[in-house]
């Protein structure tokens, strides 16, 4: 089951609080989005938001935001994006999606793997192609993670989307030949020497030819 969070926020009037202001005074903005065009912008105090996430950010985390200047207000949503500071861990906006419990929602959960190869073990690489599946269910069924354990997975081995087992409340949006996880051959990278350098490495190393070119006859002078 999918985790579940609270947040206190607060409503912002647009009109008035710009973007960077809110920021200086370590406030995140953001937009809640609702049926139909109906949006609801709203502001989160930075240290509080950082200190829920522990500043792990996910669509599979079911929210309550909770309102402090407008109890009636009180939504349940996941997150749907966020924007960062490109060199500063700062969330600049984030866009929430409220939800209903008897509505269908698509989001993406994180994949992670579990135990050691043994084809790993042997020498293999593993590669991990998918770290999030696209799925489609309702809140109280969102999956919180999915693991693939990796244990017996040997050298030439793979694990698909269709290998995952999520029950049958969840549909899968994500491609069923999808490769989630495999162990690849260690190949040794051998330089071959072109025909033409080998030919002229063995012209390098024969012995020389020596052609003597034979003097001119001297031409006589008449008496």
């Amino acid at each position: 089951m999918a985790k579940k969070m609270v947040l206190n926020v607060m409503t912002r009037d647009t009109s008035k609080e710009e973007p960077h202001k809110i920021r200086r005074l370590g406030m995140i903005p953001a937009v809640v989005y609702g049926r139909g065009s109906s949006t609801l912008s709203i502001k989160l105090n930075a240290q509080e938001f950082f200190k829920t996430f522990h500043g792990h950010v996910a669509e599979n985390i079911l929210i309550d935001l909770s309102f402090r200047d407008a109890p009636d207000k009180a939504k349940t949503v996941i997150i749907k994006e966020f924007q960062k500071h490109p060199t500063k861990e700062e969330v600049l906006h984030i866009d929430f999606i409220e939800i209903h419990a008897g509505e269908k929602l698509s989001t993406h959960i994180p994949i992670h793997v579990k135990g050691k190869s043994v084809g790993v073990a042997k020498g293999g690489i593993l590669e991990h192609a998918l770290r999030e599946l696209y799925i489609e269910c309702l809140p109280q069924d969102i999956p919180s993670d999915i693991i693939v354990d990796i244990t017996d997975l040997d050298i030439g081995n793979s694990v698909h989307v269709r290998d995952l087992q999520l029950g049958e409340n969840v549909k899968v949006l994500t491609p069923v030949d999808t490769t989630v996880v495999s162990v690849a051959v260690l190949k040794k990278v051998e330089e071959e020497v072109p025909e033409a350098a080998e030919a002229a490495e063995e012209a390098v190393s024969a012995e020389p030819e020596l052609i003597k070119k034979e003097k001119p006859e001297e031409v006589k002078e008449a008496d």
